[in-house]
């Protein structure tokens, strides 16, 4: 029964012609996130803009896993009118605390839904 915008689907998917059709051929009106690589690139982030609601990048691509250096991947989608959508978090509350309430994403995709749930809302 979804059908309006604001209905609670989000539409995410790697291929940009998927996304393409549904948003352009197909007139879809839920809200469309393009899946980035380990390396997102400006043209990335550009198509994005056009075509798309938001990004989800690897986490890796906003903070390194080794440094703990934060790139500056949110500010330059968010600059585009992107959201931003880190993926995967697992049990991993802190960490997805520091993305959604330091960093300012929008969401986070999770393995654990209620650990999500919990970051989102604690400060």
């Amino acid at each position: 029964g979804y059908r309006q915008r604001s209905d609670p689907v989000i539409l995410q998917c790697f291929e940009r012609s998927s996304l393409y059709r549904l948003g352009v051929e197909l007139d879809s009106p839920f809200p469309q996130v393009l899946c980035l690589g380990a390396e997102p690139t400006v043209d990335d982030l550009v198509w994005a803009a056009e075509f798309c609601d938001g990004v989800a990048p690897p986490r890796a691509a906003i903070e390194d896993p080794e440094t703990g250096i934060k790139s500056d991947l949110i500010e330059r989608a968010h600059g585009l009118g992107l959201a931003v959508f880190p993926y995967t978090f697992l049990d991993e509350e802190e960490a997805m605390r520091r993305y959604l309430h330091d960093y300012g994403v929008e969401g986070v995709f999770t393995n654990f839904p209620d650990k999500g749930v919990a970051a989102r809302d604690g400060h």
